[in-house]
């Protein structure tokens, strides 16, 4: 089924209600939040926590479903739009310096804690960031816990879940330090692509 939505001066909110209420109406597999119910642990719980051992790991990573594309798109407008009338942002790059803007969007408390659909939405954004800047790819990522929209290095088995990366850290009132939190997944990024990179180096054969 395809939708089409005329935008000529459409207002945003309006365009915004419309394509959510598309996605919706073509079947959507997935709740609006499915990151947020993926089980999580306290800092204090995640200490007592037994890992399975990594040959355990059993998951399911294929490409964006229609839905899931679409279900995107309308999460994008719906932060952009927050940013615009709520933090005076109107610019939105998908690149490193839209960090202040989030961060602007943070510290002007103009979110409730409960509004778990705006804050992944910021989260999306969080996430184009680093497709852009780190060359991942957005994909259906589907393990024992559920579903969820994550990002991946070429074809390797490195994700990052950037969704409810705001959320998560709302419900437990966590202070939310956007820079901090770019910068330490930045070092992650790079951490497991040296991995890939040294697994994918030739022997060398020690000379007798």
């Amino acid at each position: 089924m395809v939708f089409m939505i005329k935008v000529e001066r459409m207002p945003v909110l309006l365009f915004v209600s419309l394509l959510y209420s598309a996605c919706l109406w073509a079947g959507i597999e997935e709740s609006v939040s499915e990151e947020s119910t993926r089980p999580t642990v306290t800092p204090e719980e995640l200490g007592n926590y037994t890992f399975k051992n990594e040959e355990e790991d059993i998951f399911v990573v294929s490409d964006l479903t229609r839905v899931q594309i679409q279900h995107l798109a309308s999460m994008r407008l719906i932060a952009k739009d927050l940013l615009a009338r709520k933090a005076g942002v109107i610019s939105i790059k998908g690149r490193q310096q839209d960090v202040a803007a989030l961060q602007r969007m943070v510290d002007r408390r103009v979110l409730r804690t409960d509004q778990i659909e705006e804050w992944q939405a910021m989260g999306v954004l969080f996430g184009d960031i680093l497709v852009n800047e780190f060359s991942l790819v957005w994909v259906r990522y589907e393990d024992e816990l559920g579903i969820s929209k994550a990002l991946r290095w070429r074809k390797t088995d490195n994700f990052v879940f950037p969704v409810p990366v705001f959320s998560k850290r709302v419900k437990y009132r966590e202070k939310i330090n956007v820079q901090a939190i770019y910068d330490q997944i930045v070092i992650d990024i790079k951490r497991f692509k040296a991995w890939e990179m040294k697994l994918k180096l030739p022997k060398v054969k020690k000379s007798s």
